[in-house]
C-alpha cells in the first residue's frame, strides 16, 4: 500500500513521549507511522505492549544493533511506502492542525518543504529556546531580503523541520549518518544542496523540546567527536558551493560543546588527536568533495 505521509521516528528506552508523539499524529488511512526501535532495555519498553505497535498504520521495527537515531532513520526510510517522509524524534511532537496544513502540499511538485517549529520544555510544557531563529530566517525569506533562502535551508539542517519528497531521497541516495551525534547533518544540508524546487512556511508544524537527558548533554566520547568533526569538515564543503564562507565554524560549534560536556583537559587531547590523524581527515574530506562534485 502506498501513502501519501511516512513518519519515521528513532526511539530508544522512551514510552510516555513516544506515546505523546504519536498522539499528536491523527489516524489516517494515507499516512503511516515507523518507529525504529534502537536496542531498547526491555526492562523499560516491552515489545508485546510497545507503544503504536496497535495503532492502525504503525509499523515498529526492533534494532539489536545499538548504532543511533541516524542508523534507525535509515532503517525506517528503506520501509516507508509514502510519498513525502517526515522525521520526528520522539520526546518531541506536532502541533494541532499540522498535517491538514501539511496536506496541502501532498500534490506539490517541490523536492523540499522547510516549515516552522516551536519550542518548549518538555516536561513543564513553558517556552524554550531550540527553535532560536526559525522565525527570523523564514521572515527573511518570506519578505525577500534572503532570495533562496539559504539561511533557512543551510543553517538549520535538523531533520525534524521538513518534509521531504522520497522519490527525491532515492534520487539522491540521501542516507544519515550512522553515528550517535551529528547524524542529521550531511542529510539535511545534501537534500537542500539537490533540491530544485523548495518552498518555506511560517506555519508552526512541530514542536521541539528541551530535554535535560538528551543525547547532546551528555559527555562526547573522542571517537564520536571525531566523527563529528568530519561531518563538520563536510558541511563547509557545502558551504563553500553555495559562497556563504562566513558560515564555516568547523571548530567553534564542537568546541563549545567540548567545553560544556567534556571539560578543558579533553578538548585539548581530541584536538591533539585531530591533529594527529590530520592526514586521514584530508583524505575523507578530498573524497567527498569529489564525489560530490561528480553528483553536481
Amino acid at each position: 500500500m502506498e501513502y501519501n505521509f511516512s513518519v519515521i521516528i528513532p526511539n530508544k528506552n522512551n514510552i510516555i513521549l513516544l506515546e505523546r508523539l504519536l498522539k499528536s499524529i491523527p489516524v489516517r488511512d494515507d499516512l503511516e507511522i515507523i518507529i525504529v526501535d534502537d536496542n531498547s532495555d526491555y526492562g523499560v519498553l516491552n515489545k508485546t505492549n510497545y507503544p503504536g505497535i496497535k495503532r492502525p498504520n504503525t509499523s515498529v521495527i526492533f534494532t539489536t544493533e545499538g548504532r543511533g537515531a541516524g542508523y534507525a532513520r535509515n532503517q525506517g526510510i528503506k520501509y516507508a511506502k509514502g510519498k513525502w517522509l517526515l522525521f520526528a524524534d520522539s520526546d518531541d511532537f506536532y502541533n494541532v492542525g499540522a498535517f491538514d496544513e501539511l496536506s496541502k502540499y501532498i500534490e506539490s511538485d517541490i523536492d523540499v518543504l522547510y516549515y516552522n517549529v516551536n519550542s518548549v520544555d518538555s516536561e513543564s510544557l513553558l517556552p524554550s529556546n531550540r527553535d532560536k531563529h526559525f522565525d527570523e530566517y523564514i521572515n527573511l525569506y518570506l519578505s525577500g531580503k534572503d532570495k533562496f533562502g539559504d539561511n533557512m535551508r543551510f543553517r538549520r539542517w535538523e531533520p525534524w523541520n521538513k518534509m521531504i519528497r522520497r522519490e527525491f531521497v532515492g534520487q539522491h541516495n540521501l542516507r544519515f549518518d550512522e553515528i550517535p551525534r551529528c547524524n542529521d547533518m550531511v542529510f539535511s544540508l545534501l537534500a537542500s544542496l539537490y533540491a530544485n524546487k523548495f518552498e518555506i512556511i511560517k506555519t508552526q508544524i512541530y514542536c521541539v523540546t528541551s530535554n535535560p537527558t538528551s543525547i547532546t548533554r551528555t559527555k562526547i566520547k573522542k571517537n564520536v567527536f571525531w566523527h563529528c568533526f568530519i561531518c563538520e569538515m563536510k558541511k563547509n564543503v557545502i558551504y563553500d558551493l553555495v559562497h556563504h564562507k562566513a558560515w564555516k565554524s568547523a571548530y567553534l560549534f564542537l568546541t563549545l560543546c567540548l567545553f560544556k560536556n567534556n571539560g578543558i583537559l579533553q578538548t585539548f587531547d581530541y584536538y591533539i588527536m585531530l591533529y594527529k590523524r590530520r592526514e586521514e581527515l584530508k583524505e575523507i574530506i578530498s573524497l567527498f568533495k569529489t564525489n560530490l562534485m561528480i553528483r553536481l
